[in-house]
């Protein structure tokens, strides 16, 4: 299951990097602090709605996704 969530993470950063921008960029964007996405993509931190529907926002719908419930 960590092995899942740890892709997941790792697919978000792609995400972020394909859109040209660093964790403080998505920071400044969305909101989400750049702790917290740190977290979620170094140590598989998996964030709440809240957050999700702010990384949405600016990286698309491909992020609810990563972190439906039933896979996470």
């Amino acid at each position: 299951m960590k092995r899942r969530v740890l892709e997941k993470a790792k697919r978000l950063r792609e995400l972020r990097e394909a859109a040209g921008m660093t964790q403080v960029q998505l920071y400044l964007r969305s909101g989400v602090s750049q702790n917290t996405i740190s977290l979620i993509e170094n140590h598989g931190y998996v964030p709440g709605e809240r957050v999700i529907e702010r990384l949405v926002a600016v990286l698309g719908e491909e992020v609810r996704e990563l972190f439906r419930e039933e896979d996470v």
